[in-house]
């Protein structure tokens, strides 16, 4: 055996002197110690490397789930700071819509934002969709009637009732939403008027028309009743059609009124 630090002769070993074999054995087991820790240290990173890319995943989940559009807006594009409002003429009943949805008839949409069609009034009808004003709800005639959200309107009945139309209704409420009762024992009937009929493109917003007060401007202008004036408000437009019924029925009144127009 030769003992570390005498290498001229075989002899045995002095206290605490180590032979070759056991230095070997020693440095062995320190590389070993050593990779072992080193393992365990790249075991350790990848470990909180992984855990730091999930806490990223469900912090971006949560972010979206936290930011959802809301009723009446949407986003079409990821990675927006907000959600786009729905336009008039469409809406929106779901959070964390995509789109926005097409006003269905019977109904109108209006202003931004809308989170559900609002039904046209009774003594109104539409069947078309897009609608963003109830303005643009027509309106009933004589003879006709139409109950809440209609998409058409109904005959008015043969016998016991009449239906002036909304511009003549004095009784419901509101007008032209339902047949009026005839009085036992009583009738009417019907007689002709002369009415004048016109187109009208107003410069303005949708937003900004007021029907009452173009009512009172056209009755001021022609000298007759705002009553006596029917409007119908063409879709997506400012372009009216009104009818006029003069005060003087009268040929001679008639044509005045013709020639003023």
């Amino acid at each position: 055996m030769w003992c570390s630090g005498d290498s001229s002769k075989p002899r045995g070993c002095a206290l605490g002197s180590l032979a070759p074999t056991q230095t070997l054995t020693r440095a062995r087991t320190l590389a070993l110690t050593l990779t072992l820790i080193l393992t365990l240290t790249l075991t350790l990173t990848l470990t909180l490397t992984r855990t730091l890319n999930l806490t990223r995943t469900l912090t971006r989940t949560l972010t979206r789930t936290l930011t959802r559009c809301a009723l009446g807006s949407f986003a079409n594009v990821s990675g927006l700071a907000r959600c786009f409002d729905c336009q008039p003429g469409s809406y929106q009943d779901r959070r964390g819509a995509t789109g926005s949805r097409v006003c269905p008839v019977g109904a109108y949409c209006a202003g931004e934002g809308a989170s559900a069609p609002t039904p046209c009034p009774g003594g109104s009808w539409s069947n078309r969709t897009g609608l963003r004003s109830e303005h643009e709800c027509t309106k009933v005639l004589r003879g006709e009637w139409a109950p809440l959200g209609s998409t058409q309107a109904e005959a008015c009945p043969a016998a016991a009732a009449y239906c002036p139309g909304h511009a003549a209704d004095e009784e419901g409420a509101p007008p032209g939403s339902r047949p009026l009762l005839l009085a036992s024992g009583s009738s009417r009937r019907t007689r002709t008027l002369p009415v004048l009929a016109f187109e009208l493109t107003l410069e303005a917003q949708l937003a900004d028309y007021d029907e009452d007060d173009t009512k009172a401007r056209l009755a001021s202008l022609y000298n007759v009743s705002a009553d006596a004036i029917t409007i119908t408000l063409e879709a997506a437009s400012l372009k009216l059609a009104i009818a006029i019924v003069p005060a003087d029925r009268s040929a001679g009144g008639v044509a005045a009124l013709r020639a003023a127009i």
